[in-house]
C-alpha cells in the first residue's frame, strides 16, 4: 500500500465535473472561489504565491 505523503496525493475535498480534452476526459474540481486562495496556498510549490486577482481593465 503507497504512504500518503504529499498533499496532491490525496483528492481534495470539492466536487469535480469532466471535461472533454485532446484524447478523453479530465476531472476538474469545482472549488468555490472563497476556497481558492487556501488550496493554493496549500498545494503551489512555489514562492511567491500568485496573485488570484486579475486586471479587468486590460492594458
Amino acid at each position: 500500500m503507497k504512504a500518503l505523503a504529499y498533499p496532491h496525493d490525496r483528492p481534495l475535498p470539492f466536487p469535480t465535473h469532466p471535461l472533454k480534452v485532446n484524447g478523453g476526459y479530465v476531472d476538474v474540481y469545482v472549488i468555490p472561489e472563497e476556497k481558492k486562495g487556501e488550496v493554493l496556498k496549500k498545494l503551489y510549490p512555489f514562492m511567491p504565491l500568485p496573485s488570484l486577482v486579475t486586471d479587468a481593465g486590460g492594458s
